[in-house]
């Protein structure tokens, strides 16, 4: 079944791990920002590195977040919202 990111959990200034794409590595960030903009649905978490310079600070989706606070669920259909 299709599962879908929630990030309602995700607050500026958490901690939170990410994973590395070229290495598939785990780094541990803090939340900058997290966006609702429609243009920032593949990756609407803002993180800082910790140990690292600003120039690393770079907007990540639910597939490279590794942290409890993010939910999976199954989407609503339209019919379930009416009910």
């Amino acid at each position: 079944r299709l599962k879908v990111p929630d990030f309602s959990k995700f607050k500026q200034g958490m901690n939170a791990t990410v994973e590395d794409v070229a290495s598939g590595s785990l780094f541990h960030c803090k939340v900058l920002q997290v966006s609702n903009e429609e243009d920032r649905v593949e990756a609407p978490v803002y993180v800082h590195y910790h140990g690292y310079e600003s120039d690393y600070d770079e907007w990540v989706g639910a597939d490279r977040i590794r942290s409890k606070a993010l939910i999976w669920h199954e989407p609503g259909l339209p019919s379930d919202i009416m009910k």
